[in-house]
């Protein structure tokens, strides 16, 4: 099934994802979150378009904007997006500690029931913090996660701190979180 095809979803509200779409664009405390999904795929894209060759380059940027809008849908607490390590776990309540640990394998779960997403979208999802099982937020990332998780990974991380230090050069933040 095409990419337009559930781009046509999207745009005729058929999943309720563009009312989804359209409160992370008015709402302010829902702002931040659509703006990391849209720097993140942004980013995402130019570094597929600077290392992959060109017959791969469409199928794969379809897959990584796909897995960064849903990536941490499933996280109902807005807040919750800026835990990005695992020590920033012990500040949170019993539940939060629970939403964060499960939300990779449960937007993974979700996406894996949508039969026009791209292939290997749930996987990408499931392992967007660097975990095979999609649960928690690993010390250190497992080598076998997918090189499209890895990408959506750094772009995430990227375009967080590009988001949170707007006054600073995106390249400067960049040289900073490369080291």
């Amino acid at each position: 099934v095409s990419q337009s095809r559930y781009s046509e979803d999207v745009i005729k509200g058929k999943d309720n994802f563009s009312k989804f779409l359209e409160q992370l664009r008015t709402k302010t405390n829902l702002s931040f979150r659509y703006r990391l999904m849209e720097l993140t795929s942004f980013i995402g894209t130019q570094m597929i378009e600077a290392t992959e060759e060109p017959s791969r380059r469409r199928e794969m940027i379809k897959k990584l904007i796909f897995s960064s809008l849903f990536c941490d849908t499933t996280l109902r607490n807005n807040d919750l997006i800026h835990v990005r390590r695992p020590d920033q776990m012990m500040k949170l309540s019993l539940a939060e500690q629970k939403e964060v640990n499960e939300h990779a394998l449960r937007a993974s779960e979700l996406v894996n029931k949508y039969q026009t997403a791209p292939l290997e979208a749930s996987l990408i999802i499931k392992q967007h913090h660097g975990s095979l099982n999609g649960v928690g937020i690993p010390q250190d990332i497992s080598p076998k996660i997918l090189p499209l998780t890895k990408c959506l990974m750094a772009a995430q991380e990227i375009s967080y701190q590009i988001l949170l230090e707007p006054h600073r050069h995106p390249i400067a933040l960049y040289r900073d979180w490369e080291t």
